[in-house]
């Protein structure tokens, strides 16, 4: 009971005020609808590809395939390597693609397949392309090797296996095709999002959710300087009653504004995420854990509400900059993209984007546990700014 009190506390002094409605309620969601309003529904033309395909084997011919399942991308031939070049001198296609003649070769026996991608400009849809490949590639290696090794033990290493293992091929690619990555989608009534815009509004989101985490602990830190909690403590409550009642009062004020955030995105906006409403839930809210770690984390290093403010400042912009919240990580330098790794901002929008290719919350259990792991080290580091034992 003790707890649920110290919960509502925390709930009543950050949400219940106008600033705290309009700031952590209101303005997200009405910035996120502004940013699908402008962006949403806008369907580019395919993005032309020029391409030569010398592959002596098939999977040259499935790669095409996997790209002309997107629907941001169309992939033309031209007659040789050197018209490919050509064509992207002239500028009459941004991108070009020479598939090598060992191409086959080379991915079943597990080398890198030496496909050679020449672009003109360096933008969203570029490096978006050149992601597409790269993973398409991995892909059908994995569908190979896969395919082969399964032929073998089933026949035992006999020729019938060759047979076996392109009909096993021709099955799984077959598949893939039929559920192909979509970078736009349609809805009836429902505005439609690419994975820029999807990642955009994922950042935002984000964004807003640890501003809301550093006013809550700002709160905490308020009473702990001005030693409300430490009279809370004679009460008598007990230093864990005030531990937990402080981390559950942020905890549902967070919910609360993801809750908003989505009801009002989805159902009164028409917002299509194309990811199921639990999963998208599950993802914010361990995001949620992290960021409630890395507030609690950050009041733990100071001694005063003055210097807290201006360290959540220096922590929520950068991150959110190398987490991928502004603009897509692929654009940013090598070592900042490895730097991203380091803030729960990209696992999250990372997870979110495998989501809307079909994928559900088992098959994204790394990011999952990244972020947990995040939540459990930076609460426990974190956790001396919610003992009232400690002077100010």
């Amino acid at each position: 009971m003790k707890i649920l009190l110290i919960a509502y506390q925390i709930l009543r002094r950050t949400l219940t005020t106008k600033k705290g409605v309009l700031l952590y309620i209101l303005l997200p969601s009405l910035l996120i609808a502004g940013i699908v309003s402008l962006f949403g529904n806008t369907v580019k033309a395919p993005f032309p590809v020029a391409y030569v395909n010398l592959d002596q084997g098939r999977l040259g011919e499935d790669l095409i395939r996997q790209i002309n399942t997107n629907s941001l991308f169309q992939a033309f031939p031209v007659k040789d390597s050197e018209a490919v070049t050509q064509a992207v001198r002239k500028r009459d296609t941004d991108t070009g693609i020479i598939i090598p003649a060992d191409f086959t070769e080379k991915l079943q026996s597990g080398q890198a397949g030496g496909v050679e991608v020449y672009q003109v400009h360096k933008n969203e849809r570029s490096y978006g392309l050149r992601y597409f490949v790269e993973q398409k590639i991995n892909s059908l290696q994995q569908l190979s090797l896969w395919a082969i090794g399964s032929s073998a033990k089933d026949t035992g290493g006999s020729d019938a296996g060759t047979i076996d293992s392109e009909a096993l091929l021709d099955a799984a690619i077959k598949q893939q095709l039929e559920t192909p990555y979509l970078s736009v989608v349609e809805n009836a009534g429902k505005q439609s999002l690419d994975n820029t815009t999807l990642a955009m509004m994922c950042g935002f989101t984000l964004m807003f959710m640890m501003g809301l985490m550093n006013s809550s602990v700002t709160t905490i830190m308020e009473d702990r300087e001005n030693f409300i909690t430490r009279r809370i403590f004679a009460a008598p409550v007990r230093k864990f009653d005030i531990f937990a009642g402080n981390l559950l009062g942020i905890f549902i004020v967070g919910s609360l504004q993801l809750l908003s955030i989505l009801l009002a995105t989805r159902y009164l906006f028409r917002f299509d995420y194309d990811i199921p409403f639990f999963s998208h839930f599950i993802v914010l809210e361990l995001f949620l854990l992290a960021t409630m770690g890395i507030s609690c984390a950050a009041a733990g290093m100071v001694k005063n509400v003055t210097n807290l403010s201006m360290i959540q400042n220096l922590i929520l912009t950068p991150t959110c900059m190398i987490g991928g919240c502004f603009w897509p990580r692929e654009i940013m330098p090598d070592f900042l993209q490895k730097a991203g790794n380091f803030v729960p901002q990209s696992w999250t929008i990372d997870a979110i984007l495998e989501l809307t290719t079909g994928a559900s919350l088992p098959d994204i259990w790394p990011n999952l546990a990244v972020l947990l792991l995040m939540a459990a080290v930076l609460l426990g580091f974190g956790a001396v700014v919610l003992q009232p034992s400690k002077a100010a």
